[in-house]
């Protein structure tokens, strides 16, 4: 009788004044690898299993039979339950999970309330021991990027994914009381933007300055992701950063990756965004050159490595031991580099004195700021904003301009 009453309640939900839910939204998440034909896998939970109107146990066995979920035999096309989770993969998630057929394959989806989803983000996005100021700004930011984002993958059926592509989620598993208690504290609240809802992206952070998204990536400019002057991010973790590389590594990644340009011979700046941050580099080989984007060039050193766009080279000739320590101008003239700030705080003087800033004849340094593409909220930034005194209505606003705060 309980669990039909369950059922009943949940059938009626839209009878339910938005209270009982927060935010009135279920969002399908897709967890974990897709489930290939055969293939087997196990949920559980603290409550009866159910699929419909059918009792299942505790814990149930699922096969993948060519693109059904089938338990025993028996077709299933998603799984509730009386408890408080349903565990899959070692993780426990609030909510139901929802199997999509994908030709043979299956996707294990999670329907999920927005509230509770956002729950399960904010762990992996912020630390719990953060001010919690910064932690509501990153639930607020988390859940406008979540319902800007929310048709991103419909083709498939489902919304986000639990990586890195949409936001990292992991269900209750991550869950603190301080990460829970900034979702509680700003439950409904959701940044918009002339009545629609902003895309509130954010990074790391920016080491001084942010940059505009399309700056970043290209299209056209969106008002409330423009590039800020960013005082509370120069003296974060990774407001600055060095990265050596022996040339010959350097060499070796480039050659493999455009192997057209025969051997290397030097890497050049090409162009910046406001004497910032990189916008494309020039690759000169034995037999061609090449133009590839500051994206791109940190992919294949490696993003946690080269750790945004906003950088110098010591040297661009890699065959010339007593190269110097430059940029391209503007203008495509070389001359000292500078890492650039508003506060001018890193200029060339101090970068000389920084390790490795004019390296040994066998290293490759790069030497940059901030953590990430840069654009939005810096993370970091937040943090330091709440520690002085900054509310979470505060850090939004001011790193989403033009932004409203708003009920859902």
């Amino acid at each position: 009788m309980k669990k039909y009453l369950f059922l009943l309640i949940l059938l009626c939900g839209i009878l339910l004044p938005t209270s009982y839910y927060g935010a009135s939204e279920d969002l399908l998440i897709k967890i974990g690898p897709t489930i290939r034909n055969g293939q087997e896998i196990q949920m559980t939970s603290d409550g009866p299993l159910y699929n419909d109107w059918t009792d299942l146990s505790n814990s149930v066995r699922l096969t993948n039979d060519y693109g059904q979920i089938k338990v025993n035999g028996q077709a299933i096309n998603q799984i509730s339950t009386q408890g408080s989770f349903i565990g899959y993969k070692d993780n426990k998630y609030r909510g139901d999970f929802v199997f999509l057929n994908s030709g043979t394959d299956v996707f294990v989806c999670n329907r999920i309330n927005l509230e509770d989803y956002i729950r399960g983000v904010i762990p992996y996005e912020m630390s719990a021991s953060f001010p919690l100021e910064a932690l509501k700004a990153q639930a607020v930011a988390s859940r406008g990027f979540a319902l800007s984002n929310k048709n991103k993958y419909m083709k498939y059926g489902y919304n986000l994914d639990d990586t890195t592509n949409s936001q990292v989620y992991k269900g209750m598993k991550s869950e603190t009381s301080r990460t829970n208690q900034a979702v509680d504290e700003t439950r409904g609240i959701v940044p918009f933007y002339m009545n629609n809802y902003a895309e509130t992206i954010f990074h790391a952070t920016s080491g001084g300055y942010t940059v505009a998204a399309n700056e970043a990536w290209g299209g056209r400019m969106v008002p409330y992701l423009v590039a800020i002057e960013d005082p509370y991010s120069v003296n974060t973790r990774a407001a600055k950063w060095t990265y050596k590389i022996s040339r010959d590594k350097v060499k070796s990644l480039f050659e493999k990756a455009y192997p057209e340009i025969g051997s290397l011979e030097d890497i050049q700046i090409q162009d910046t965004y406001n004497n910032r941050r990189v916008k494309t580099l020039s690759l000169m080989g034995s037999r061609s050159s090449k133009t590839i984007k500051a994206s791109e060039f940190r992919s294949i050193l490696g993003n946690t490595k080269v750790k945004s766009t906003w950088f110098t080279l010591n040297s661009a000739d890699l065959s010339n031991e007593d190269s110097n320590f430059y940029v391209l101008s503007a203008q495509g003239v070389k001359k000292q580099a500078s890492i650039y700030t508003t506060a001018k705080e890193w200029i060339h003087k101090e970068a000389k004195n920084q390790p490795g800033a004019l390296s040994s004849k066998d290293d490759f340094v790069i030497q940059g700021r901030g953590y990430g593409h840069g654009v939005g909220m810096s993370q970091y930034g937040a943090v330091e904003m709440a520690k002085q005194g900054k509310n979470y209505r505060d850090i939004l606003l001011y790193y989403y301009p033009a932004i409203e705060l708003r009920n859902y």
